[in-house]
């Protein structure tokens, strides 16, 4: 391919990108605001003065002998406590970091000098993974937790959350919030065994060297029971918000449908349109996607409204998905995410016709693309700024 053969390919790019350039709104150019300067923060000594007969100061509190109430009896001790007036709390405070210790003390004892630090390796090196004792841990973690909730009734893991810093709880909480306390202690362990299981299955299957559909038959009958124990504890209603959360099919569509970006509504009603097809594929072992399946299409044409369905195809165009994982990574609008698909499938139907050119050799094949891309790189840079450049 000549000089002239290449720049006309390169024009074509250039011409393409500049026209998606040039029809997004200018933007205004930056008002630099002049923040101001941080105040000084001045520790100072605060003193507390009691005005005569206005606070009365108690000093004749009455002597308390903690060696009588302290025990090593869980259940004496919390009586104990209850008994001289320690608040509910305060109790739950107390025992929760006494059980901790000792259980913490256990594990140290158990594994003493596992972790010597050894000067002379290196310290960038990953320990080897010891699945036995990732299992000792969680059982010791678990029957910590079950004393806990034998002796205080509450949940460990939810006590602890109230030293955390953070505003909001995490998603895996979040998850069961819309239950009652009691039943998100009972699904928590039920799922907790389920895990238990699949996990043990795994190992005795690799052990027994079992085919990869006798494993698949047998976790199905785990998740068959797991399914049908949980449908027992949660009401209908409960069950779906549960499944709308926490189910195989919602963890799809929440990871699949970025840059569609659905209300909660359009996410309800696009979980309840495919969870017959998802239902069907677990049951047979089929793996379920939402990439070329003209029945999901044909459920979400009834759950959508046209143009929402519309936007729903556009994100199921690779050069709309490549160009969302870019968006995300430099955290830009939804303007510039299109901008960003209509720039990859510009280069991409450039390519394609160069590739599909049989008037041209591997090697100007080869070259034509390497210039598309480089001109594809630079309207990027362009758009995004000096960080794409420097991260790419």
């Amino acid at each position: 391919m000549n000089k002239t053969g290449l720049l006309l390919g390169s024009l074509v790019v250039n011409a393409a990108l500049a026209v998606v350039m040039v029809s997004r709104s200018p933007e205004p150019a930056p008002v630099k605001v002049e923040a101001p300067a941080p105040k000084a923060i001045v520790k100072t000594k605060v003193e507390t003065v009691f005005l005569p007969g206005e606070t009365e100061v108690v000093t004749n509190f009455a002597k308390i002998d903690w060696r009588a109430i302290e025990s090593a009896d869980y259940v004496k001790y919390i009586a104990n406590l209850r008994g001289a007036g320690c608040p509910e709390e305060t109790v739950r405070d107390l025992i929760i970091a006494d059980v901790n210790k000792m259980y913490a003390a256990k594990w140290r004892s158990l594994h003493a000098g596992e972790h010597e630090w050894k000067y002379w390796e290196n310290e960038n090196k990953k320990e080897k993974k010891d699945e036995r004792k990732t299992d000792e841990r969680r059982e010791m973690e678990k029957e910590r937790d079950e004393l806990i909730r034998s002796l205080l009734g509450v949940d460990l893991k939810a006590e602890l959350a109230k030293y955390s810093w953070e505003a909001d709880r995490s998603s895996k909480d979040m998850r069961y919030a819309f239950l009652t306390e009691d039943k998100q202690a009972q699904v928590k362990d039920l799922n907790d065994r389920y895990k238990d299981e699949i996990r043990k299955l795994m190992e005795e299957g690799k052990a027994a060297n079992l085919s990869k559909e006798e494993l698949s038959a047998r976790a199905g009958i785990l998740r068959k029971q797991h399914e049908t124990e949980l449908a027992g504890m949660l009401s209908p209603g409960e069950l779906v918000e549960y499944q709308l959360r926490n189910s195989s099919l919602s963890s799809r569509l929440r990871n699949d449908l970025a840059g569609f970006e659905p209300s909660e509504e359009e996410f309800r009603k696009m979980f309840q349109a495919l969870k017959p097809l998802s239902d069907q594929a677990q049951g047979s072992g089929e793996r379920f996607s939402l990439e070329n399946n003209p029945d999901l299409a044909n459920q979400l044409r009834q759950a959508l409204s046209p143009e929402r369905f519309a936007e729903w195809q556009q994100t199921q165009d690779p050069a709309y998905r490549d160009a969302v994982k870019l968006a995300q990574k430099y955290n830009l609008n939804a303007e510039d995410t299109k901008m960003l698909a209509q720039i990859n499938l510009t280069s991409e139907t450039e390519i394609a016709k160069a590739l599909a050119n049989p008037n041209l050799t591997p090697e100007q094949r080869a070259s034509v693309t390497r210039a598309i891309k480089d001109e594809k790189k630079k309207v990027l840079t362009e758009a995004l700024g000096k960080k794409f450049k420097k991260k790419n």
